[in-house]
């Protein structure tokens, strides 16, 4: 795709070898931030080209090091330093990384740093979901105002959310900023791909505990991911039944299978091996 690297995008998705695997950057898999986003935005800004204030870098190995006074107080030099939106939406990328929640605050509320609609590499809110960082999430998506939709924002977060495994960024996502569990994750002039979509990506990384909390706020089986993930869909569909049949039931005439067909758009599953059958396997999106 034009103006992407050779590299796969740090936060988001590749196709792995296997073909329909979701991963992320080797990179990013780090438990205390961003590894390689300070240098990333160091170089974009020029590092210490200006001679007066911190690098990115400076920032990010502040951070790193767990020595929090020190990285707000290069991060508030460097964004009083600048004139650059750009720079200044990458320290909120940087403070965000971190779950630096106090900082973000700053940044959106003092600097009037202006969050965008759409999803990129360095989004703070996408960088915030990758990490876990619940609250900060909420900070930043509460910021948003104006005409334009957030939609593919909070489709892009939800996904890579329910892939990194993060059940409480999907919950807030889904449940208090209205994130629906039903659309693919998609940035501007790009096409939906199965793997973007959340509850193939949560099954596919064995996160059934955000499989379940989706397919409880209207997201569905579709045929490839019972196709792809067989065994996970077996066991997420036999937790189904037995949750159904725990459940006081307003039509005791009812069967199971009748109840958990709702679950299921396009596809049919055969009650002893669950085996899927889709009745139109071109369609990549339920209908």
């Amino acid at each position: 795709m034009a103006g992407m690297s050779q590299r796969p995008p740090s936060m988001y998705w590749c196709v792995g070898a296997e073909g329909s695997a979701v991963c992320p950057g080797p990179a990013m898999e780090t438990h205390d931030g961003a590894k390689d986003m300070g240098s990333k935005l160091s170089a974009a800004s020029g590092g210490h080209s200006s001679g007066r204030s911190p690098s990115m870098e400076d920032i990010h190995t502040a951070y790193k090091q767990r020595n929090l006074s020190r990285a707000r107080d290069l991060l508030r030099e460097a964004c009083d330093g600048s004139e650059s939106p750009q720079e200044k939406g990458q320290l909120l990328s940087i403070s965000a990384a971190h779950g630096d929640l106090e900082t973000v605050r700053f940044l959106l509320t003092e600097k009037h740093v202006e969050l965008p609609t759409e999803p990129t590499d360095d989004h703070p809110a996408v960088v915030a979901a990758h990490f876990g960082h619940t609250d900060v999430v909420h900070e930043l998506l509460e910021s948003l105002s104006g005409p334009c939709s957030p939609q593919r924002l909070l489709n892009w977060t939800l996904a890579l959310a329910c892939q990194r495994g993060h059940l409480e960024v999907v919950k807030l996502l889904v449940l208090t900023h209205g994130a629906d569990p039903e659309n693919y994750a998609v940035r501007k002039n790009e096409f939906p791909v199965i793997v973007r979509l959340p509850l193939y990506a949560a099954i596919k990384s064995g996160n059934e505990d955000i499989a379940i909390f989706l397919l409880r706020h209207g997201a569905y089986f579709c045929s490839y991911i019972l196709l792809d993930s067989p065994d996970p869909s077996k066991r997420l569909l036999r937790k189904y039944f037995i949750e159904a049949s725990a459940l006081p039931s307003s039509s005791p005439g009812k069967t199971d299978i009748q109840e958990k067909s709702t679950y299921m758009k396009g596809s049919f599953v055969l009650a002893q091996g669950f085996r899927p059958w889709s009745a139109d396997p071109v369609a990549l999106a339920p209908q």
